[in-house]
């Protein structure tokens, strides 16, 4: 049983047109505040850029091709149908996915009768993480808006709509199966007498969508499409500390959260001679059953973020069930402010020791400008040199061939250079090999254990360099 009612002592209930108002409301604002940042280009992370060649090979050929594996059909077959629209279309799919997880957010805490619905599923909209990755071509917002559909779904009995949107979710990004576990948990606990045949057909229709989703990936990749893919050194302690922290929330969002847990020790405190018909401040408890189902969820989204801890938005999946555990548990007052600092936090950061820089949304604005005015840069430089070169240029390569796809280039730029490279047609047509930077010459060393200067490679960077001085001498 939870309590208390949303309305307060007194009043009635809102009216369905106010209530659906209010989510309009709240989706349109959530909508309205990545429309700025749509068009910078794909994304900083080389995954969106990897996201947008695949979706062009299958728009102009027809064919399948994963951004990376373990694949992301249906993620990627959405974005073949809006590839003509470039950043802004692709983008814009991670916007509307954004907005429409504000709402089911705040249908969740309607369902669930906690208070400060509204300002809870705006607050998770704003955070950093949440933000940046909203507008770029990732899968993270569109998996997690089916997810939260599927626990939506779940808390209201709807059996056949959770598993379809589960088994969908998995097509956007298969680690959403996992959520298969405290979905159940919650169905069981929830409708024990349905779920008796229930779960059947919830876990049914989960395997079968998300089964069917991934008939592409295995047809083209076989049976060895199921693998992740880990070019990164596993990073030490405290990386994996601040990537799980800083790099979420920001030090503002740090802070909201920060005071959210206060909160919820408060309340605790000043709660504990209560009888427990009496309402806690905060606007209400969830039962055992739904805060078991939820911890689940967290913890399991933190394990696998564990696993592989490359980046930050692995835990994006985690944060709605965050907010929903502050708003049953905290304190009202400082529920507020946690949702405060949480909706600055994309905005504005502090810095040691007194001050106020641009926030996460800013800063990847001006980082993607950056990387793109670069790769211009070296493009510009190396097509001018002659011959027919092998380039290494790493972590570029996916946004060199986003952007040049209809140009024919002098030169073929490489993420990496493998053995497979040094052989066939292509290798015997090369003049020559180069690679970026020392970084990418590393980079390619530690991945492959081959280092491109062993086969003659010469590092572009000083000559790059030295150009480029030129042309700002004599623009």
């Amino acid at each position: 049983m939870i309590s208390p009612p949303l309305s307060r002592p007194g009043r009635g209930k809102p009216p369905r047109a106010a209530i659906w108002g209010a989510l309009l409301l709240l989706g349109a604002l959530v909508l309205l505040s990545r429309v700025p940042f749509l068009a910078e280009g794909y994304g900083e992370n080389v995954d969106a850029w990897r996201v947008a060649n695949a979706a062009r090979v299958i728009a102009e050929e027809g064919r399948y091709e994963a951004s990376r594996l373990p694949g992301y059909p249906l993620h990627e077959a959405a974005c073949a149908l809006v590839y003509r629209g470039g950043p802004i279309a692709l983008n814009g799919l991670s916007a509307v996915a954004s907005a429409c997880c504000a709402m089911l957010l705040a249908g969740i805490l309607r369902t669930l009768r906690l208070r400060l619905w509204w300002l809870g599923a705006l607050a998770f909209a704003m955070v950093p993480i949440v933000y940046v990755n909203s507008v770029t071509a990732k899968d993270f917002l569109p998996a997690l808006a089916l997810l939260l559909g599927a626990f939506l779904a779940a808390l209201n009995g709807r059996f056949l709509l959770a598993g379809a949107c589960l088994g969908l979710a998995t097509g956007f990004r298969i680690t959403s199966c996992a959520a298969a576990v405290p979905l159940a948990m919650l169905l069981v606990a929830r409708f024990p007498v349905a779920s008796r045949t229930g779960l059947v057909r919830f876990l049914g229709t989960a395997a079968a969508l998300g089964a069917l989703s991934y008939l592409p990936v295995f047809a083209t990749y076989g049976s060895g499409f199921f693998t992740f893919a880990q070019n990164h050194a596993f990073p030490d302690v405290s990386t994996i500390v601040a990537r799980g922290t800083l790099e979420v929330f920001g030090t503002v969002g740090l802070a909201g959260v920060t005071a959210g847990i206060a909160g919820i020790l408060w309340q605790r405190r000043i709660s504990a001679p209560r009888r427990p018909e009496q309402p806690a401040s905060a606007g209400g408890e969830l039962g055992a059953a739904e805060t078991i189902a939820f911890l689940v969820q967290l913890a399991l989204t933190v394990v696998m973020f564990t696993q592989l801890p490359d980046q930050a938005g692995y835990l994006i999946v985690a944060l709605p069930f965050v907010v929903i555990l502050f708003a049953a548990f905290c304190h009202r007052a400082f529920l507020w402010i946690a949702c405060g600092l949480l909706i600055l936090s994309p905005f504005a950061e502090w810095r040691p020791p007194a001050r106020v820089s641009p926030g996460a949304i800013l800063e990847d604005r001006s980082h993607r400008r950056e990387t793109s005015a670069d790769i211009r840069r070296f493009l510009e430089f190396a097509e001018m040199l002659p011959g027919h070169l092998l380039i290494l240029v790493g972590a570029w390569e996916p946004e060199i061939r986003a952007t040049t796809a209809a140009r024919d280039l002098r030169h073929r730029y490489l993420y990496l250079l493998e053995r497979d490279h040094l052989e066939g047609p292509a290798w015997e047509a090369a003049s020559g090999v180069a690679f970026a930077s020392g970084t990418v010459r590393q980079f390619n060393r530690r991945v492959t254990g081959l280092d491109p200067a062993t086969v003659g490679a010469v590092d572009l960077q000083p000559v790059a360099a030295a150009w480029w001085r030129k042309q700002q001498a004599n623009p």
